[in-house]
């Protein structure tokens, strides 16, 4: 496999985006970016790590490690299901009726590298309904979250 495009990463996403205390967790589906279209599910800590995330690209997941050394795994989805090596998760959505505009900032540590990502998207607020099985990132449950729709996100190192 050639080796992956470096940063930046301009994508075109969609997400589901929930949080439990400083935990923040997503399903995301990128329709535009470096590598193609791809889906993903993941798991950010309070301290920004991502000690979980799974795609379904094998070029997202070498792009992943070697751009910013997260520990991306391979998966299969359908809808808002994610299943992977001994674990799944499923999660339904409640949207509530008002939109906002806002800005989406963050940045990534992970122990050899870091990840700034900066982009604007559409949010609804929304209910989350979780439902992991094999992992102990995501705390089953409702939870808060968010649907973001037509995010342009920029991910840099």
């Amino acid at each position: 496999m050639p080796a992956p495009p470096p940063p930046p990463w301009r994508t075109r996403a969609d997400a589901v985006v929930w949080w439990h205390g400083a935990t923040v967790a997503a399903f995301v589906t990128y329709r535009e970016s470096p590598v193609g279209p791809y889906r993903e599910v993941l798991a950010s800590s309070p301290l920004g790590t991502v000690p979980f995330i799974a795609v379904d690209s094998l070029e997202s997941l070498v792009g992943g490690r070697v751009n910013w050394d997260l520990p991306k795994e391979l998966a299969a989805f359908r809808g808002l299901c994610a299943w992977g090596d001994g674990w799944t998760v499923e999660a339904d959505v409640r949207l509530r009726p008002r939109g906002l505009r806002v800005p989406l900032l963050g940045l990534v540590r992970q122990p050899r590298a870091r990840q700034r990502f900066a982009g604007r998207g559409t949010a609804h607020p929304a209910t989350v309904e979780v439902r992991p099985r094999g992992r102990s990132e995501l705390r089953p449950g409702r939870h808060r979250g968010m649907v973001v729709r037509d995010a342009r996100v920029t991910f840099r190192s």
